[in-house]
C-alpha cells in the first residue's frame, strides 16, 4: 500500500469512527448536570443510566462497554473543562455534527407517508 493510500485509508477510518460516535451520542448533552462540572468523576455529573435507557436497545451493550473506557472519561473531562481553544473547537464541531444529524433525523420522522388513492 502506498503512503498516500494508507493516509487516505486512515482518514476514512477516522471519519467513520467519528460518524459512529455522532450517532451513538446523539442526546448525551441531555444527561449532563453542568452544576456538578467540577467533580472529576464523570459519573457524578453524567446520568449514565438515563443515557443508556434513552438509547436504542440495539446500541446499549456497546454504549455500556464504552462508558467503562478511558476514552469516554477523557471526552467528558474535555467537555466539562477544556484546556485550550483546540479542545473547545473539537467539542463544538462534535456538537454541531450531532445537531446536523438530529435535524436530519427529525426532518425524516416528520415526513408523513401520503396514502395513494
Amino acid at each position: 500500500m502506498h503512503k498516500e493510500d494508507k493516509g487516505a485509508a486512515i482518514k476514512n477510518i477516522r471519519h467513520a469512527f467519528f460518524l459512529l460516535n455522532v450517532s451513538l451520542f446523539l442526546n448525551y448533552r441531555d444527561f449532563i448536570d453542568y452544576k456538578k462540572r467540577a467533580d472529576p468523576n464523570f459519573e457524578h455529573y453524567f446520568n449514565k443510566n438515563g443515557f443508556l435507557n434513552s438509547s436504542p436497545e440495539k446500541n446499549r451493550m456497546l454504549l455500556k462497554e464504552l462508558m467503562q473506557t478511558q476514552m469516554i472519561q477523557a471526552f467528558f473531562d474535555k467537555k466539562m473543562n477544556p484546556k485550550n481553544s483546540d479542545e473547545v473547537l473539537q467539542l463544538l464541531f462534535f456538537d454541531e455534527s450531532i445537531e446536523k444529524k438530529y435535524s436530519r433525523y427529525k426532518s425524516f420522522k416528520r415526513k408523513a407517508k401520503v396514502p395513494i388513492t
